[in-house]
This record gives structure tokens, sequence and C-alpha cells, in this order.
């Protein structure tokens, strides 16, 4: 099946023609005296042109097309050609054949902008080769399917078949992503679109013999500008060719166009007439999907909702052509992008939950403490310090590290790749770790005279030029998490953040994150159907995966990280949350004024409760030495007691 449709690009570029005959070409309006004048200046002027033409050996041309092209198959930076291919061909043939075979390699151009254009040339000869092909073929077939790469980013494969040699041939046509989402309201989306520009078709026809221009915003500019009379017969070809065009849009798109009628239930189900066409049973739970009222009228108003934002935007555009004559094409991009995207603009909704003066009580049985996980037999063997390390660190993890920097300082300087072995990669970590443990003043200082530890001065010297830099560290990052989480959880766990160089915390960590900040990612939050819970809430949902579900883990964190949708989500999980909080993230909290509660005595406490999608919720604010704000789903205020504090004014401890 062959067609070309006839498209409205046609007639722009019949219109440009048109207008350059009647504007540009001086010489329909000259004089034969002028005209003469005209052809002699030309013939004068077209003497100074100079042509430049480029000689290359057609073997040094077929050589480069030849790298270009494995340079493209192993998807390599188009820059290797010329910093790591043609030195080490340069080398290779020094080697064996002499300098003067050398210096013939080095005509052999295979810059940044060559390896590119020869590859964009030879995709376009192979394009141009299947197309070819196809249009020689007596019948072709198309063939769409989509599919997600390692970014997970949806692609859309077009795969093409045709007859070729007498027999069938299969090739990929194209291959691009897709921007546009693929969910069902995507393809009615598209179906609405075909179907609102095939109405639009008419119009266009109707208001063209009506001499109504606006419709062709470039043809009315053209005409008015100019004070042309368009003639009947030029209104007559446009008028055919919309008629041409609306006519291979229904042979084309006819039958699709009636299947989506059929199947436009699924868009709104509320409609008088309705079937599935798939089963009676089917017809009939629709049915009784059309008469609830309630779905009926929540339908009616989030569709009312979502047409708002267009009609408004509709108006204010209509008012603004009004008042204008004329807008460039510049002014059209400005306006377009002053425009915001109407999704952009809904706020996250705020939970204003309800609450009331009480005593948090959680039933025992709730919050106990289900599974005490036996220690794993490869643990229990660890005796030593370097025991413990080499569990962590193993062969398999220091051989990854030891590549990686290999790879590393070959793509770095391929002259000058480094040797790094497992034992020198061992010492080497055993000097950080002496580092960490004998602190000095500077880092030089670990190879002075006076101050400098013998191993470190014996095993890495100061100015060493293969010395360790990180580099593609998230597989040795992986590794280690897998191993920390391999350990089996405590109740109670703890979430916080730490600058490594200025701050160490004791204890054990199950689970971490290198900030970058990068790690909010919305493919992988879409992926494990976690919902978005603002930046530090994510960061808890995150760190949180590796905690087992329902077996009644406490987790505390602070201010920063504690929001009521985290501890809702979490208790859900069966993970229970206690946290400091910032009051205006609790809105409507009936807790104390903190103005009032430092008029208090020291050891006074407020508390209130509610409950949030099921979720019970207790807030306790106490005055210290500050006011102090804690909330929690699994425990309230205690009963207080007397303790020994330090007094500032008595200077000493007393009972309070």
């Amino acid at each position: 099946m062959k067609f070309s449709p006839i498209t409205s690009v046609d007639f722009e570029r019949s219109l440009s023609l048109y207008k350059h005959i009647i504007l540009s070409d001086r010489r329909t309006h000259m004089t034969p005296e002028h005209m003469e004048q005209y052809i002699l200046k030309e013939l004068k002027t077209s003497k100074t042109k100079i042509k430049q033409f480029t000689k290359v050996n057609e073997k040094v041309m077929h050589a480069s097309y030849l790298i270009s092209l494995r340079i493209a198959k192993a998807g390599k930076p188009h820059t290797i050609g010329e910093n790591l291919v043609l030195p080490a061909i340069k080398d290779a043939v020094g080697v064996m054949f002499g300098d003067k075979s050398s210096k013939d390699v080095e005509m052999i151009p295979l810059s940044n902008d060559t390896v590119e254009r020869r590859i964009n040339e030879m995709s376009q000869w192979t394009e141009d080769e299947l197309i070819q092909r196809v249009r020689k073929s007596s019948f072709f077939s198309l063939q769409l399917d989509e599919s997600t790469d390692v970014q997970g980013l949806c692609q859309l494969l077009v795969f093409i078949r045709y007859i070729w040699n007498n027999g069938p041939h299969e090739d990929m046509l194209f291959c691009e992503p897709i921007i546009r989402g693929t969910q069902g309201a995507d393809i009615f989306a598209v179906h609405d679109k075909i179907k609102g520009f095939m109405k639009k078709l008419t119009l266009w026809q109707r208001n063209i013999e009506k001499q109504n221009y606006d419709c062709f915003e470039t043809f009315q500019i053209f005409i008015t500008e100019n004070d042309i009379k368009v003639a009947d017969d030029i209104i007559s070809h446009i008028s055919l060719h919309l008629i041409s065009l609306k006519d291979n849009f229904n042979f084309y798109l006819l039958e699709e166009m009636k299947k989506y009628e059929q199947n436009s239930w699924v868009v709104n189900p509320f409609q008088k007439s309705i079937s599935t066409g798939i089963s009676t049973k089917a017809d009939e739970e629709l049915i009784d999907l059309s008469e609830n009222s309630s779905l009926k009228l929540q339908f009616s108003r989030n569709n009312l909702k979502m047409k708002m934002f267009p009609i408004n935007q509709l108006l204010a555009t209509n008012t603004t052509r009004v008042q204008r004559t004329r807008i460039t094409r510049c002014d059209k991009n400005a306006a377009k992008k002053q425009v915001k995207n109407p999704i952009l603009l809904t706020k996250t909704k705020v939970i204003r939950p309800t609450w009331i003066k009480g005593n948090f009580t959680q039933n025992e049985s709730v919050i106990k403490f289900k599974t005490e996980f036996p220690m794993p037999h490869e643990l229990k063997n660890l005796e030593t310090t370097k025991d413990f390390f080499n569990y962590f660190f193993d062969d398999c993890l220091l051989s990854i590290i030891t590549e990686q920097t290999k790879l590393y300082s070959t793509q770095v300087d391929p002259s000058k790749p480094i040797t790094l072995s497992k034992t020198e990669l061992q010492r080497f970590l055993g000097i950080l770790i002496m580092m960490s443990v004998n602190h000095v003043s500077n880092s030089r200082s670990y190879w002075s005279d006076n101050l400098g530890n013998i191993p470190i001065k014996n095993y890495l010297s100061p100015n060493h030029e293969d010395r360790d830099r990180p580099f593609k560290i998230r597989t040795i990052v992986d590794l280690l998490k897998a191993k920390f989480s391999s350990v089996p959880f405590d109740e109670f766990l703890a979430l916080d953040e730490q600058l490594c160089p200025t701050k160490v915390l004791k204890g054990y960590a199950y689970n971490f994150e290198i900030y970058t900040g990068n790690e909010n990612n919305f493919v992988e939050r879409q992926q494990m159907l976690e919902p978005d819970l603002g930046a530090t809430g994510n960061v808890v949902v995150r760190l949180s995966r590796v905690i087992p579900r329902n077996e009644h883990h406490k987790l505390y964190f602070d201010n920063y990280y504690t929001s009521i949708p985290v501890m809702v989500y979490l208790e859900k999980l069966g993970i229970h949350t206690i946290g400091t909080f910032r009051r205006n993230r609790f809105p409507d909290i009936a807790l104390m004024p903190e103005k009032d509660m430092l008029k208090k005595p020291r050891g006074t406490y407020d508390e209130c409760l509610t409950v949030v999608d099921g979720v019970p919720i207790t807030t306790v604010s106490w005055k210290d030495n500050k006011i102090v704000n804690v909330t929690s789903t699994f425990i309230g205020a205690l009963e207080p007691t007397i303790v020994r504090r330090y007094d500032k004014k008595q200077q000493k401890k007393r009972r309070r």
C-alpha cells in the first residue's frame, strides 16, 4: 500500500513561490534599457565568486568512514577517534612498517566534527536506501510497538516488512521516544484531536468560500500587506485541496474513528445508550455504574474543573486577538514561554485534622515487636576487626574497585594508564582507616619526619602519580548497602543526616544515601508505587524501604523529616514513628501556644490527639529549657516523675 496525502505544506510552498515571483523578480517591471544594465551588473558580480575544492585520498576517506562506523556501533564518544584510535593506529603502524607509513596514517580525518558528520551521512544513506527499497516493493506493511530502554523511558519502535530480491525483508524504520503518555486517556485524546481537525477542515473550507482567510494567518497577512485580491480559481483550488485532505483522512481513519465511537464509554460511562461489546455481564456492570448518582455527580465536577482553565485561557486569547493587528513569529514564541502549565498551578492539599485534648494510649499488642531475628552464622564467626571489615569489603567488591579505577585512568589519559592490584588497594584502604584513627593537624603531616607514620610513608608516596580518585562508585555503594541491610534489624531505629568530615554518629547503619541533589527520582518513585511526600518526606520513604513491614519497628527522626503524611504512610506499613516537629507543619493544632507555655514552670506539658486516614496521632508540647514538641503514632505523654536537674541560679542540682 502506497499513499501520499496532500498536506497544507504544499499550499504554503506555492504561496511562497508566488510571493517571490511578484515581489523579488524586479525584471518583470523593467524597461529594456534597465534590463540591459541589470544583466551587465549581474555578470560583473558573478566573476568575483570563488569555489573551493579539497582533494582527499580515496583510501584515507574509506578508512575514515570504517572507523566512524565502528565508533558508532560501539557507542563511544566521537572524540575517541582523534584521542585514542588514531594514536593507537599510528603507534602500531610505526612499529610494524616504519615512520613513513605512520605519517600516512595521520592523513585519516577523525576529528570530533568529522566523525559526527560521517555517522550522520552513513545514517542518511541507510535511511535513503531503505526508502528506495520500500518504494520499489509492490507491498509493504508497518508494525508499531513500544519498549522501555535502560533508563526506563518509553520508546516507540516501527518495523517495516517489504519485498526485496523476490523475498520478504524486515528492517527497523525508526525509534523515537514517546513524550506523551500511552494510557487509555492519552489514546482517546489523540482520537479527539483527529476528530477536531477533521471538523476544522470543514470550517476552513466554508470560510475560504466566503473569502474569509483568518484560518491561514500567513496568507491573510500577505494579501493584506500587498492589497491583493484573490482570484476565484485560487479559491477553488484551496477549497479542493481541503476537500481532498478531508477525504484522505476519512479513507485512512474512518474505521478507527468508528471503533472510537463504539468504545467512548471508556471515557464517559454515563451516556444514554452504551454498550461494551464484550459480554452481557460487562454491559450489565456498565449499566449499574452509569446509574450511580454519586459517581455521576463526582464525574461532572471533575470535568468542570478540568475545563475551567482551557475556557478561561481561550477567552483571554480571543480578547487579545481582537486588540492586536499583527504578531511576529518571535512574539508568538515569547507568548508561549509565558503560558504556565495548568498542572503546575495546583498546590499540594494541606491536611487539616481535628485535634482534641486527651492522653494517648496504644494497645501493647499493636506495638509489640514481633520477631527477634537470629544472627546469621557467617556473622557469628567474625572474631577480629579485620574479619568484620573483610565481610563488607570482600574480594568481589575489591575487584570491582580495582577494575573501575584502571578503566577510569585509561579514559582520562590513555597514554598513562595506571596499574593497580588488589593488594595495593587493600593497603590504601588500610591507610585510610589508620588516618581516621591517628589524627594529625593536616594530611601532609603523615609524611613528616616528626609526626609521620612509618607504614603510611613506606606504602604511599605523597606525590604518587597513580593515586585513587572517586569515580563511578554507584556499584560499590549498592554492594555495601546490600551488606549493611543483611544484618537483622533492631526494634528501635533512627534516621538522621550527617556531614562525614565534620560529624560522626555512633551506631550501626542499616541503610544510607549519599546526597547528590538528584535522589528525588519521579520514575523510580512510580515504579516503587510510592507517594510524593515532599523532598524531606521522600528521603524517609527511600531509606525505610529496607525495614521489614508489619513487624512494629519504631522509627525516630527529628523535625526536619517529621510531617503528618510521612507518619500516616509509615504507620500503614506497620512502622511506628516518633519525632520532634515544627508547629507550622501541623495546622490548627490544639496545643497551648508557646508564648503561654513559656510563662509556665519547667515540666509543664500539654497533649492533643487526632486521627488522619484511620491513623491515630498524638502531639505533646513540653517545657524544658526550651519548648519541646514531640509527635508519635504509638506512644503519648507518660506520668511525670521527679528528677535531679542542674539549676543555673543556685549553681547546683536540685529535685524537680
